[in-house]
């Protein structure tokens, strides 16, 4: 049995990934050939997300030096990997998802950077949303302008936000980012930009409002989503580039609607539908899902599925810790 564990080279990334947790783990041979076995028969290992999850909760595991328990942590992983496999099947039922540009589903969000509403659809929705499968189903427009206004004066863009300056600022943050990061270049085999994307989030949510201001938090969120041109996105938010990037973005948002009567709003395939919108605020798998052709992606089949396997993980680990202490 391990000879075939060890034949192609796709098994051979998955069976070191156990190996190293079994090393970490101080798990014996026997045990360690145990569960790797067990995942194998689950069909296919995911090692991005699996290594995330096994991160974040191992962490709060190392002060344990039982054996018993180490080994029943990996068997205990291992086993909800496979009934994880078998709930989200799919795409041709290889439980691995490849990019699937022809099948992109053209989505445009129009916010702004203080907006609550907005905030909580970013980071409750929408970028939760693009950490799996389903990134790879979606072109995404990120529109940072909302209920704005611009006027030219004599050298530059003046601008008034539905939240105060402090929100023009933070528009224009995201403005420059949008256009800086990466050079604006999607990346390989997206249909965005990963750390944009990562980074505009952390902005989200790590923004501290205070009044008519607002702290931005632009060094921690670039260190955490390696956005490594820094200080150029600082220095576009203080010079007339900025105000011209975050000025486009007014004339999109015209362009879409004039004016734009809620914030966020969310456009699929260049349309707006009010009862899109409004699901997508709510559930943005489900909306999208309404939209992507042909073979869908696990997480339209059962969108739940990745807080289940969290939540049964988490659980099997609490009753082990019980029933050892």
């Amino acid at each position: 049995m391990l000879r075939v564990l060890v034949v192609t080279p796709s098994v051979r990334v998955e069976f070191s990934i156990f190996f190293t947790f079994a090393t970490r783990l101080s798990v014996r041979p026997v045990e360690f050939t145990v569960t790797a076995i067990l995942s194998r028969l689950c069909f296919s290992l995911q090692p991005a997300p699996l290594y995330k999850v096994y991160v974040s909760v191992r962490a709060q595991l190392t002060n344990n030096k039982n054996m018993i328990f180490n080994f029943a942590f990996v068997l205990c992983f291992a086993t909800t990997l496979c009934w994880a496999q078998h709930e989200g099947h799919g795409d041709s039922g290889t439980g691995m998802h490849m990019n699937h540009e022809k099948h992109w589903v053209n989505v445009s969000v129009y916010y702004e950077s203080l907006c609550p509403d907005s905030r909580k659809f970013f980071t409750q929705q929408l970028y939760p949303s693009l950490q799996g499968n389903l990134s790879n189903y979606v072109n995404l427009t990120l529109v940072p302008f909302g209920k704005a206004t611009a006027e030219f004066t004599t050298a530059e863009y003046k601008f008034t936000c539905h939240h105060g300056p402090a929100e023009c600022e933070g528009n224009k943050i995201q403005a420059c980012a949008l256009k800086l990061v990466d050079n604006g270049k999607n990346s390989e085999g997206a249909g965005f930009n990963r750390n944009t994307a990562g980074f505009i989030n952390c902005l989200m949510d790590k923004t501290v409002r205070n009044g008519d201001n607002a702290t931005f938090p632009i060094e921690t969120c670039a260190s955490i989503n390696k956005v490594i041109n820094m200080e150029g996105i600082k220095n576009c938010t203080t010079n007339a580039s900025g105000s011209n990037y975050l000025a486009e973005l007014g004339q999109i948002t015209k362009e879409m609607f004039d004016p734009i009567k809620s914030v966020p709003t969310i456009v699929f395939n260049g349309k707006f539908k009010m009862e899109d919108n409004n699901l997508a605020q709510t559930n943005f798998v489900k909306a999208l899902c309404q939209y992507i052709q042909g073979d869908k992606p696990s997480e339209c089949k059962n969108g739940a599925n990745n807080l289940q396997i969290s939540v049964v993980f988490l659980l099997m680990v609490s009753l082990i810790t019980k029933f050892i202490n």
